[in-house]
């Protein structure tokens, strides 16, 4: 038995977006390394056989069956495909205008409804030298090669039945895109969700009061009647709501805040490919959802009755992802656990059928750490803290330890399979995963993004960090190391600078100096200074707030790794905490890692850039974490 090493995440296969037929096929999109970058695919899965389905495009998402089942929709670099199940053809369903692209199709009983977007670039003024910040879709920012313009769309939702309509036409994208049945409207989301008519193009607002989770497909009761939607709430998680849209009068449509069954909410965090979290049931008004109580993704029946969302937890062994519609053998799921990532399988009365048995094989020959949950109360008392705790074997020897912060901080630690923490375990490392507040999947309160941010997430990670070395005798209360990557990078510089409780950070793709964020990232120019007196209040209360006004006091071995086009997060953030960092102690270890071609989402960017980042950390870690003689 072996464990886990960086290399082993171009073996990786993953799965997203899920799609089922009545005659019990599902469709999928699988992911996996091609040529040093991530490819997609659609997976036809029917009677335990799977085949996959191509037009010849590197990017094939977004999977929909037609309502008999018969043909399977999906996008392909932009193109409309359609792959006709008895005949096995698949073909482009229709050419589009020059230079407009796809990004969203759902069928109707003749032709489709789809969404669709042209780029149009800006150039700057003549003679202009700096460089516009340039925002790409799905949180990937990169830099293009031509420089300095910024990169904009226009966006149309049309309707095709032999000839191409146009319905509405938007600078801003339609998202959220759901037919009712008889196909007389459409359902979709812009900040809000509004209501259109198909015949005619009227369109009405609907529950105009929630913000909708435009990235999440609302599903539509057979009647029509409703939708039930995720909406986000008040903080920054995803909960249910109904959506009337029969044009009656109904009681105010409202977040189920204590809905039946639950006792504090189950809450969703949205991604940009998770369109299938909601699903129906063969019963009428029950759904299958997929979502977090606790930081655990799960797998609930909700059943609306008598007006209330009623939620139930379905018994499955595992970490469920998403859930498409429940078929005559099941639920469809993507369900994974600590050892291996979700891929596809049946669930029906908790028994468990993988679509895919041979999927991921090669994890059987790893061996990989289970996750053990950590709790403690808070310093203020206002909250109980939740986190993880993985070791790297049966507790009976001495290991050091890695404090690893979450991204964010919109997100959480869940206990499924992630490939970077197997492979710290797999190196001897315990490693402690926080979900501090501030963090999704415990309900509003807990994820205040306020308290990320204050000092307050820093104490909560101490805490559960003094929960763990009481708990467990086998942490080296010497030998800890905190690292992270986005917030959790600013949350490593952070404590570097706030305490003497580590031996070592490793700093990745991180905010360093609040500044940057508003003059130069993606965000630039966002008003975040109403708040203050005047304009220098906010310049000196914002670089107060910054890790790199911390630097004199930083006294442990800093490892900083950025990519050189993130726009998200510049890298000027890296250069100026790297120098500050070497101006205060010329003698201390640091070291600054750029890789010239990655993003902020090093993880889709180049395969050997992501190894070489792995590497890196780990070395840097085992240098001055796990190595004795290197206590500073």
């Amino acid at each position: 038995m072996r464990g886990f090493a960086p290399e082993d995440y171009g073996r990786l296969t993953r799965f997203s977006s899920l799609a089922s037929s009545p005659d019990g096929a599902v469709a999928c999109v699988q992911y996996f390394w091609e040529n040093d970058c991530w490819r997609r695919r659609v997976t036809l899965i029917f009677r335990g056989e799977a085949r996959e389905i191509t037009l010849g495009g590197s990017r094939e998402i977004g999977p929909v069956f037609s309502r008999t089942g018969c043909l399977l929709w999906f996008l392909s670099d932009g193109r409309i495909a359609l792959h006709d199940r008895q005949t096995g053809e698949t073909r482009e369903a229709f050419p589009l205008p020059q230079g407009v692209e796809a990004v969203d199709v759902l069928p109707l009983a003749a032709g489709c409804l789809f969404v669709c977007r042209k780029e149009i670039r800006e150039t700057p003024p003549a003679g202009c030298d700096w460089e516009m910040p340039l925002v790409a879709e799905s949180l990937r920012y990169r830099s293009d090669a031509d420089h300095g313009f910024t990169k904009t769309y226009h966006y149309q939702l049309c309707r095709f039945d032999g000839e191409i309509r146009v319905l509405k036409e938007s600078e801003q994208p339609f998202s959220a895109l759901a037919v009712l049945p008889d196909e007389s409207a459409a359902l979709f989301a812009q900040g809000s969700f509004r209501w259109l008519r198909l015949s005619d193009g009227e369109e009405r607002a609907v529950s105009p009061a929630l913000q909708a989770a435009g990235d999440i497909r609302p599903c539509v009761s057979p009647d029509g009647r409703y939708a039930l939607a995720a909406v986000r709430t008040a903080g920054m998680e995803i909960a249910l709501a109904r959506l009337w849209l029969d044009g009656q009068e109904h009681p105010r449509d409202e977040i189920e805040n204590e809905p039946a069954g639950l006792t504090e909410g189950a809450y969703m965090d949205a991604s940009p490919e998770r369109k299938t979290l909601i699903a129906p049931a063969l019963r009428r008004d029950t759904w299958f959802v997929s979502a977090c109580r606790d930081h655990r993704p799960m797998l609930w029946r909700v059943t609306v009755t008598e007006g209330k969302l009623r939620y139930e937890a379905c018994d499955v062994p595992g970490v469920v992802t998403e859930a498409a519609a429940e078929t005559a053998g099941g639920v469809p799921v993507l369900l994974g656990d600590h050892s291996r990532p979700p891929a596809p399988a049946l669930v029906q009365d908790g028994a468990l059928a993988p679509l895919l048995p041979g999927v991921n094989a090669w994890y059987d020959r790893a061996e990989a750490a289970p996750y053990t949950l950590l709790s403690a109360p808070s310093q203020d008392g206002r909250a109980e803290l939740t986190g993880y705790m993985l070791f790297p074997g049966d507790q009976q020897e001495t290991y050091p330890l890695l404090v690893w912060v979450h991204g964010g901080p919109a997100g959480c630690w869940a206990p499924g399979f992630n490939l970077e923490i197997q492979c710290a375990v797999s190196r001897g490392y315990a490693v402690l995963l926080p979900n501090p507040r501030g963090s999704t999947g415990r309900g509003n309160a807990y994820a205040d993004p306020e308290h990320a941010f204050d000092g307050g997430a820093a104490n909560d990670i101490l805490t559960l960090l003094g929960a763990a070395l009481r708990r467990f005798p086998c942490l080296d209360s010497s030998r800890v190391g905190i690292l992270g990557g986005s917030y959790g990078g600013y949350m490593a510089a952070w404590m570097a600078g706030k305490t003497r409780r580590f031996r070592a950070a490793v700093v990745v793709k991180a905010v360093t100096n609040w500044l940057f964020i508003h003059f130069k990232s993606a965000q630039a120019g966002q008003p975040i200074f109403d708040d203050y007196r005047d304009f220098q209040d906010f310049l000196v209360d914002t670089v107060k707030q910054s890790p790199v006004y911390f630097a004199q006091d930083v006294a442990i071995p800093t490892l900083i790794i950025h990519g050189e086009k993130d726009q998200q997060v510049p890298a000027e953030n890296a250069h100026q905490y790297y120098t500050a960092l070497k101006d205060c102690h010329p003698d201390l270890p640091v070291k600054l890692m750029l890789l010239p071609d990655c993003c902020h989402g090093y993880s889709r960017d180049a395969l050997p850039d992501y190894i070489a980042i792995q590497r890196e950390a780990l070395s840097w870690l085992d240098r001055y974490v796990k190595e004795e003689g290197h206590a500073l």
